[in-house]
């Protein structure tokens, strides 16, 4: 009875089972790789390639849920449906996503514009406490550029699509509706970014007279309706180096000073006294005795390193610098809000130590932001943001980059510490790196308060749908406090006989007296927009017309103190000091800027697509005369994916949208008050002193701002049901008007101090491809790769300089800006053989060649070897091409994403003098990649003395790029299941671990990314009318590179 009643219930659940198949697909036809899951189970199938698919259930109640990527999630009750064929939907919210433009949005299907974005969420990913660095290779045709990587010290230059002028490229960056605010985006908390977008082209032409080196509009965060949610982040990390010089110990470094000494003699007795450099030579020519710098005993037992007090041997990266320093992130968020008010607040907090013993605490920083959006009325609404950031700094007086320097340059056989731990000596001017990382010798604290506070209100206009009008207004407060404490320092020298600490004497370094200065600077900026705008869809016809007037009024009062002869070395305030050499100063200023702008946009069936955008713009940069420019941009396109013999002809291609553009736009980002004579004081006299004005500069009453016209076309496209996206931009930057200095009219030996006038040409061109491709199922694994390439070369086409008839390859123009002037490299002279047949006249640079010289090309062709041999040659420092490829994956509760960026053609030059000679210590490689008695065969000239060689830093022999390859970041993330966390009241919790700049493949001895430029110099391009950061800017390790940091993370929310 038993056994019959089981085999009565499985037949009876057999014959309730219901086979269900059918035909998934879209506009486009069959649809493979759709998800069907009986919904409530784990029961799933997925379709084939012709779109079928068959799946069992056991109940007619049962429901069918299909998913894809890209598309609406449908779900269907199968009933008595043995058949169901299913039409997916694409999800247009995916598809056609709004993308934040100048004075507004637009949907990225009607875009016109060069405009590329990327979101908030994938910036929090990279780790870095620096929201500039954070965007490497994120954006197409946005370039990252950094002169060092010290915390609190490492803002980048952010160019959009290379260079493209010779004096300030610097992009315009834009917060919150806002231009130039306080601060910039380095310091932006990741978590506070709802999206940045990058105008390209003609699109920044809104903006103006600031818009001629493209424009970074950075949106932040805002609340949404819903419940209230707080969520909480905090990453806590070690950083590291990404690399360090690997420089000669002090074994090394003795033979090879050594080595040097035996090319100051006669060439003939090279080879006898290499063989015995560390013993007394007798000089076969005059009879002299030659003593080695350092006797061979001396350098054997040095390299034994039994014996620390008489033949030190030190490592001073090892001593000076950690393996481990911390990096600390916290952000707590918190919004919500109904449909009438809507609140985010956000309140973050960094911590960043440098990666010295020792060192002053280092960077810290607090953020505070405040979102509010208030609906007033049906026709009235509210929109407030509050911010405030705090950054604290305090760091030795020796900048991280000097310290860096020394530690390239200390000898190895100087001690940092004496065996009984006392510090040992400097190698000059007290600079034992060991003591310079801490505050014995002082400190600098840097403090930077910025309070920024914007209001807006909407108007809808009644009974007018789409008229709008809106006003803005912001008032934002930056206030820095500068405090320098000198203060002298001890370092000890020994005896050389006891060996402990009564062997020690101590020696007084750095200043005579302590001495302190104070700054304080504090700006003011004001801006009002006001904008009315009317939208108006009529089905086939779509426009919208915006006008808009802004004004921007700043302030700014700068207030600086110095005193010495302090009654301690322990109290560093100003009332301390001695009245003898106490000084104060003071300036100020005040400007103002008055915009009109407008923007006009048609679609004709969203298929034919056009936009006009100008700005109207006065800048008090200007005389009177010239004050304000008209700056129009126009661009359309053309979605020919939408006509029917498209459809026919490619049916596979989703998507395809042509677009071209054109503008003019400016660039007044140069020194203020050109068109004015400026004056300073001078205290002179023989009897009374009499304090004087005399003028500093010559005006140039006609100066105005540069003029940029912008071409650029383009594609956008989709495929493979709108997995695969590829867009492609072409683009021609020319720039007029360039303010530079006339050389050839008024030359430099001339004795006047020519103004800066508008004469210099220069263009840009490039490309730039961005590639994605996603997929997947919403239960199982999903992915999305991201690939973007972008490639500039830019050319100086005028600016006023000799015409160089007899040697025109000493020009500048004609070629990329930067190009250092150097000897062409030809190979070394390996013997006195090859000199005594060489039948070129090396005279003009060297009375004497030796073994190991540099060889180099006679460019004149003059058979002389001189000055007019050096030509242009290589580039400039920054890079033109860079690229980035994004991994994503998720598979359940598990997230993985990985990135990887680059960059080609930024050139340096491996070499300086110190490099070949015995002022400083060496590194491994420079040492083996010279000739030398024992490598005759090396590439490189052989190392000298300054005084005994011509060539160091002359020819472009070590002129190298700095490409590379580098995982920028790697992240893997778990998500805990719901039931996991009821206990405590949390939505969602994720655990993480990532990494930053994990691996670099690259064939540049130091780090690739840091270019040994100080970062403002980078920000302004070299400064005016230095026509750019010459690729012959020396690199030589002695700089803070990029940094290796190991984070793990927690993500709550409630």
């Amino acid at each position: 009875m038993l056994f019959n009643g089981f085999l009565f219930t499985s037949l009876q659940a057999q014959d309730q089972e219901i086979t269900v198949s059918g035909v998934v697909t879209d506009a486009a036809g069959p649809l493979p790789g759709v998800s069907i899951v009986v919904d409530g189970t784990t029961q799933g199938v997925q379709t084939d390639f012709d779109g079928n698919y068959s799946i069992i259930v056991t109940d007619e109640n049962a429901v069918l849920v299909f998913s894809f990527i890209g598309y609406l999630t449908q779900s269907l009750t199968v009933g008595s449906n043995t058949s169901l064929d299913v039409v997916m939907q694409e999800d247009v919210q995916n598809l056609d996503e709004v993308v934040v433009v100048g004075y507004g949005t637009q949907r990225k299907a009607t875009l016109t514009g060069s405009v590329s974005s990327v979101g908030g969420d994938d910036l929090e990913k990279s780790s870095s406490p620096n929201l500039g660095a954070a965007l490497s290779g994120k954006v197409s045709g946005l370039f990252i550029d950094t002169g060092q990587a010290t915390p609190g010290a490492d803002t980048p230059a952010i160019r959009v699509r290379g260079t493209n002028t010779f004096n300030n490229s610097g992009a315009l960056v834009v917060i919150d509706g806002i231009p130039a605010r306080e601060g910039g985006i380095a310091r932006i908390n990741p978590a506070d970014i709802e999206t940045i977008s990058v105008l390209k082209d003609a699109s920044a032409a809104i903006y103006g007279a600031r818009a001629a080196n493209g424009v970074i509009l950075v949106t932040t965060k805002r609340g949404k309706v819903g419940t209230p949610t707080v969520k909480f982040n905090s990453t806590v990390g070690s950083q590291s180096f990404t690399t360090t010089p690997d420089m000669l110990t002090g074994a090394e470094y003795m033979d090879l000073v050594n080595v040097l000494n035996v090319y100051k003699l006669p060439v003939g007795e090279w080879a006898t006294a290499h063989s015995g450099r560390g013993a007394p030579y007798t000089r076969l020519d005059n009879g002299e005795v030659v003593n080695p710098t350092f006797t061979t005993e001396r350098i054997n037992n040095t390299a034994a390193g039994d014996d620390p007090w008489l033949f030190p041997d030190t490592d001073w990266m090892e001593e000076v610098t950690t393996k481990s320093a911390l990096i600390s992130r916290q952000n707590l968020q918190v919004s919500g809000g109904t449909e009438d008010v809507r609140y985010l607040a956000s309140l973050g907090y960094l911590r960043q130590d440098v990666n010295f013993k020792n060192a002053p605490k280092g960077y810290q920083q607090y953020d505070l932001r405040v979102n509010l959006d208030a609906k007033i009325s049906e026709s009235l609404s509210l929109d407030v943001g509050l911010y405030s950031r705090q950054e604290d700094n305090r760091r030795s007086t020796r900048a991280a980059n000097n310290i860096f320097d020394d530690l390239v340059r200390q000898y190895p056989w100087f001690p940092a510490f004496w065996p009984s731990g006392e510090l040992g000596p400097d190698i000059e001017n007290g600079n034992n790196p060991a003591v310079r990382v801490t505050d014995s010798p002082g400190y600098i604290d840097t403090n930077n308060n910025f309070v920024q506070s914007n209001i807006g209100l909407t108007y809808k206009f009644p009974g007018v749908e789409g008229l709008q009008f809106r006003g803005n207004v912001s008032y934002d407060k930056a206030n820095r406090e500068y405090k320098e404490w000198n203060r002298p320092w001890t370092l000890f020298t020994w005896d050389g006989e006891n060996r402990n600490s009564s062997g020690l004497t101590a020696a007084q370094r750095g200043p005579g007296d302590p001495s302190l200065r104070q700054q304080h600077t504090t700006k003011t900026d004001i801006t009002a927009t006001f904008t009315g705008s009317y939208e108006k869809d009529l089905g086939d016809h779509y426009f919208k017309l915006l006008g808009g007037i802004t004004r921007e009024e700043s302030e700014q009062q700068f207030f600086g103190a110095f005193r010495r002869f302090f009654l301690s070395s322990e109290l560093a305030q100003l009332d301390l000091g001695g009245a003898e050499g106490q000084n104060s100063e003071g300036r100020g200023f005040e400007t103002a800027r008055l915009n009109y702008f407008g923007r006009v946009n048609y679609a004709f069936k969203e298929k034919y697509l056009l936009e006009f955008v100008f700005r109207y713009d006065g800048s008090y940069l200007f005389p009177e005369e010239n004050r304000f420019g008209f700056f129009p941009g126009v661009s359309a396109g053309y979605v020919v994916s939408e006509e029917s013999f498209f459809q026919d002809a490619l049916p596979f291609i989703d998507y395809f949208k042509l677009r071209g553009s054109w503008g003019q736009l400016g660039n007044d980002n140069v020194a203020a008050f050109q068109f004015l004579n400026a004056y300073e004081l001078s205290a002179t006299g023989l009897g009374p002193v009499v304090t004087t004005a005399f003028e500093s500069n010559v005006a140039n009453p006609n100066i105005t701002w540069e003029t940029a016209t912008s071409q650029n076309i383009g594609f956008d496209l989709r495929t493979l049901n709108n997995r695969l996206t590829l867009g492609f931009d072409l683009y021609k930057n020319s720039r007029e008007d360039i303010l530079t200095v006339p050389l050839k009219t008024l030359p430099e030996y001339s004795g006047i101090n020519a103004p800066a006038v508008n004469i210099g040409e220069f263009q840009n061109t490039g490309y730039e491809i961005s590639i994605g491709f996603n997929g997947g199922q919403e239960d199982g694994l999903k992915y999305n790769f991201t690939l973007n390439f972008s490639d500039s070369n830019n050319k100086l086409v005028f600016f006023d300089e000799p015409a160089l008839e007899d040697r025109p390859w000493q020009r500048e123009t004609g070629g990329e800006i930067g190009r250092p002037l150097l000897y062409k490299y030809d190979g070394v002279f390996r013997s006195q053989a090859e000199i005594d047949a060489e039948t070129l006249d090396y005279t003009g640079v060297t009375p004497l060649l030796k073994p190991g010289d540099a060889r180099v090309v006679d460019i004149s062709g003059d058979g002389r070897i001189g000055p007019e041999d050096k030509q242009r040659t290589g580039g400039s420092a920054f890079a033109d091409t860079q690229f980035g490829f994004n991994t994503s994956l998720n598979y359940k509760n598990i997230d993985f994403s990985m990135y990887w960026n680059g960059a080609a053609g930024g050139y340096s030059n491996y070499e300086w003098s110190f490099m070949s000679g015995t002022l400083a210590n060496v590194q491994r490689d420079v040492r083996d990649r010279a000739w030398s008695i024992d490598n005759p065969n090396a590439y490189g000239p052989r190392l000298a003395d300054r005084g005994d060689q011509w060539y160091s830093g002359q020819t472009d022999a070590y002129l190298i790029t700095r490409d590379f390859f580098r995982l920028k970041n790697l992240e893997i993330g778990y998500s805990f299941e719901q039931r996991a966390i009821e206990a405590l009241g949390a939505q969602s919790l994720r655990l993480s671990i990532s990494g930053t700049n994990l691996l670099t493949i690259t064939d540049f001895p130091f780090d690739p990314e840091v270019i040994q430029v100080s970062n403002d110099l980078l920000a302004t391009n070299g400064g005016d009318n230095n026509r750019g950061v010459s690729g012959g800017s020396t690199a030589n390790g002695g700089i803070y590179p990029m940094l290796k940091t190991i984070n793990f993370g927690l993500q709550v929310t409630f």
